[in-house]
């Protein structure tokens, strides 16, 4: 039982140094997309809603909590100081605004490099 608990308690490897590399390699990747690749990305969602998310501190607190602990919901919430099904109606939330589950890996991915071509300086393209 004492070993369940280390190993669910274990924080997200978002902080040190391989946070900041991982952090400045999605904004690079991010910066490197020409407008026609943030087109498919953005296609795949919608993007009023997507704006929406990304002007909503707790949404967006919630999307990169979930993100960085791995897509775990058990985790972020606790993380968070939030009951599981609170964490799980937000990220519901977002799919309904977005059109992307964060709860699937790839639609992760894309919403975060979508963030970050939105939040550094190339949000006149999405």
């Amino acid at each position: 039982m004492e070993e369940e608990n280390r190993v669910s308690n274990v924080p997200p490897r978002d902080e040190g140094k391989n946070r900041t590399l991982l952090v400045a390699a999605i904004q690079d990747a991010a910066a490197g997309l020409d407008e026609k690749h943030i087109e498919k990305i953005a296609s795949l969602c919608d993007l009023k809603g997507l704006k929406k998310v990304f002007a909503d501190a707790d949404l967006m607190r919630t999307a990169e909590r979930f993100i960085s602990y791995n897509l775990n919901v058990s985790a972020a919430a606790r993380s968070l100081y939030m009951h599981r099904n609170t964490m799980m109606y937000r990220i519901d939330k977002i799919k309904r605004a977005t059109g992307l589950d964060i709860r699937s890996f790839d639609e992760a991915v894309a919403f975060r490099l979508l963030y970050h071509v939105y939040r550094y300086g190339k949000n006149g393209m999405i």
